[in-house]
């Protein structure tokens, strides 16, 4: 079993310095970021209905936060886009198991994209 990727207890101190210096994370504001994140989307009037039945536990936030560098807006605007696109785009979503995507994923087609010291795409 994984530890949680929530807390960061089991990493090595260089780990976590590096958090605290590259992600702006560290265990001092870990979940007060996450629960801003949580508070923007619960005050988001969500006419489209993106957020219906959308996950909202910690450690699924924690996911935009990191991406995002803990930035609470940049992580919101993901985690919408997120939810829009899955809204947009259900067959995807259904169709996409394991046993479908793992064939692709092991080929390496998959990569990560060029990216910038604020975890954004690089502009070609």
């Amino acid at each position: 079993m994984f530890p949680s990727l929530a807390n960061l207890d089991f990493l090595a101190d260089s780990t976590k310095e590096k958090a605290a210096r590259e992600l702006n994370e560290s265990d001092d504001t870990r979940q007060a970021k996450i629960n801003a994140l949580k508070l923007a989307i619960e005050e988001f009037p969500d006419e489209d209905a993106i957020f219906v039945d959308s996950r909202r536990d910690d450690a699924f936030l924690l996911r935009f936060l990191r991406a995002k560098k803990f930035d609470i807006d940049r992580a919101f605007t993901q985690y919408k886009n997120y939810h829009a696109y899955r809204k947009n785009h259900p067959k995807i979503f259904a169709e996409a198991t394991l046993e479908k995507i793992e064939p692709l994923l092991r080929t390496g087609f998959l990569t990560v994209g060029n990216r910038t010291t604020e975890g954004a795409d690089r502009k070609s």
